[in-house]
């Protein structure tokens, strides 16, 4: 059940919202914070975006979105030698053609408190590694920061 409102969660933020707030969802009772979203990689081929966001059910995490040819099918999360929860979205196909299908996938990446923090001051490097590919990101200090702003109590 957890992981199944994560997913959720995670669809709800991936959808087109780029600024961030407060939102409070009255099926659920929970409330969410959440940055801006922004571009970590760009390209013709693939890119990804993130969100940084408090659940106050499910507590910290990046939100991912990711396009690109292919499936990678991600299901683990790195950053330096440590493997971070990571929750998934089924990835669906965007379009067809006589070549490689466009791809999205989205996930959230589960941090503590304390590694949010950290992320706030320093950035986050990360590694998204699946069945068929992998891919590198960096986050910058600021959109965990937005969040820590918005929260009633650091």
């Amino acid at each position: 059940m957890r992981k199944a409102y994560l997913i959720a969660l995670t669809l709800l933020l991936s959808a087109c919202k780029t600024t961030g707030g407060v939102y409070y969802d009255k099926h659920t009772g929970d409330t969410i914070v959440s940055s801006e979203k922004i571009e970590l990689i760009g390209g013709l081929f693939s890119h990804m975006h993130g969100t940084a966001a408090h659940s106050h059910k499910h507590g910290f995490m990046l939100i991912t979105d990711y396009a690109g040819y292919g499936a990678n099918h991600f299901n683990k999360a790195w950053s330096y030698g440590t493997q971070f929860p990571y929750k998934s979205s089924t990835p669906d196909v965007v379009s067809c053609s006589a070549g490689p299908c466009l791809i999205t996938e989205s996930g959230a990446i589960v941090m503590t408190k304390q590694q949010f923090k950290k992320a706030s001051e320093s950035g986050f490097d990360f590694k998204l590694v699946g069945a068929k590919g992998s891919i590198e990101a960096k986050v910058p200090p600021s959109i965990f920061q937005e969040v820590l702003n918005q929260l009633p109590t650091n």
